[in-house]
């Protein structure tokens, strides 16, 4: 079941059939070659960002059990093919490894773009993208431009506890720093070692 908002990817290879819903039905398709749909890498973003993994959803493998006739049709080098059989193709199904099909509702973006002073490289809009041969450069791009709340103007959130797996070293040259335990004054150093807990305190935060 795919919705309105959602995206569906059908690996070569796999065999399927469309059924569509009653009344009018408007759609994309995209279909490429040599190479697969994978996340984009999130550098600075981090762990958390853009399409998480999690939110991919595959279907659970089912059969059928149909004796009529049916027609499959192939896809080869570009050109059609058709042939007959006297059972569903659909009569043994199984998903074994990471090769299934899979869809994504889209609503479930992380946007992670500030466009206060310019509009941010398309890259940071990327749920799926498919790598060419050319190192740096990709067959495609599947964007996705959801809603935005802009909110870093004159805003300060300070940083919760957490621990770090790196060292953490904040050097001051300007400015104020709230966001550990003392205030830094210009010139001030903070250091927190690895995985030791830190963060802002409650009356820093007030």
């Amino acid at each position: 079941m795919v919705r309105p908002g959602e995206l569906v990817v059908i690996q070569a290879g796999i065999r399927f059939k469309v059924a569509l819903p009653d009344g009018p039905i408007r759609g994309y398709v995209q279909e490429i070659f040599g190479s697969h749909y994978e996340l984009p890498e999130l550098g600075p973003i981090g762990s958390n960002g853009m399409a998480l993994p999690r939110d991919f959803e595959t279907p659970v493998a089912s059969f059928d059990i149909d004796q009529t006739n049916w027609e499959v049709v192939y896809k080869l080098a570009g050109q059609l093919y058709l042939c007959t059989q006297d059972h569903t193709p659909f009569d043994v199904v199984a998903w074994h490894g990471n090769y299934a099909p899979y869809k994504y509702a889209m609503e479930k973006f992380v946007n992670a773009a500030t466009v206060d002073k310019e509009q941010s490289d398309p890259s940071i809009y990327c749920v799926l993208l498919a790598k060419s041969k050319t190192p740096g450069v990709t067959l495609t791009d599947f964007l996705v431009f959801t809603p935005k709340w802009s909110v870093t103007s004159n805003t300060f959130r300070p940083p919760y506890y957490h621990r770090n797996v790196n060292t953490e070293m904040m050097g001051m040259v300007y400015g104020d720093w709230h966001g550990s335990a003392h205030i830094l004054p210009p010139g001030g150093l903070s250091y927190e070692p690895s995985l030791m807990p830190h963060g802002g305190t409650l009356s820093i935060y007030k």
